[in-house]
């Protein structure tokens, strides 16, 4: 999953810097740093059209074990982080997996 994650990030990178920033039991950290014209709902489709993609081109058997053939929820958050830095953050969503 990192592997494809990071390489959905460079593919993206022509719309946003994105960085992989960790992936719990069950969701994706990512740190993307976008144009403002770029609607983060958009950022978001791009990503997970792509990793589904790659993912199922890579495993088809996933497939079947997912409920309707569906990688990805339809759901996901953005939230800003101001001046903070990617270490920052890093670190914040580290802190996330031990609580």
């Amino acid at each position: 999953m990192r592997e494809v994650v990071s390489i959905t990030c460079i593919t993206i990178n022509r719309r946003a810097e994105g960085h992989f920033i960790g992936r719990p039991r069950n969701h994706v950290h990512l740190f993307v740093n976008a144009h403002p014209i770029f609607a983060p709902a958009n950022i978001v489709k791009i990503f997970k059209g792509i990793t589904a993609k790659k993912l199922f081109e890579k495993h088809p058997e996933l497939r079947n074990q997912l409920w309707n053939g569906h990688l990805w929820n339809p759901s996901y958050y953005v939230g800003t982080c101001g001046d903070a830095t990617k270490d920052a953050i890093e670190r914040y969503v580290a802190m996330q997996k031990v609580k």
